[in-house]
């Protein structure tokens, strides 16, 4: 059987193949892994198409809400999200997690910090 896939987005398919077989994966993806996927879709604009399976429905099944929410679902949401917004602020696509979050998720967004060391290490680094 063939599968058609088709692109609504205008995203580019490079990328929503890339989200796509991430996604087979997500239950066992780092968390590193995981904040990469939740960056590529909020930098090209493709979280709604995810969660509201428009892409699913497009032929790239396996790439719905249930595999989005499973980034933030496996006991590291937190550091999750506040990875994924420090990584924004310092690539500059914080404008695209604003655009696709209503304001009151992205206030919310705003407020989760990556935690402070226990030991001040940097020293070591200028060695």
């Amino acid at each position: 059987m063939h599968i058609v896939r088709t692109n609504p987005t205008g995203a580019p398919v490079e990328v929503i193949k890339k989200l796509r077989m991430m996604a087979d994966d997500i239950w066992t993806l780092s968390r590193a892994e995981r904040v990469e996927f939740m960056a590529l879709a909020y930098r090209h604009h493709l979280v709604r198409s995810i969660v509201t399976y428009e892409l699913w429905k497009a032929g790239w099944e396996g790439l719905g809400e249930r595999e989005w929410d499973r980034c933030v679902e496996l006991g590291d949401g937190d550091l999750v999200i506040a990875e994924l917004m420090q990584r924004a602020r310092n690539e500059g696509f914080l404008d695209a997690i604003q655009a696709q979050t209503s304001p009151e998720a992205f206030a919310h967004l705003q407020t989760y910090k990556l935690p402070m060391p226990l030991f001040d290490t940097s020293w070591a680094q200028a060695a």
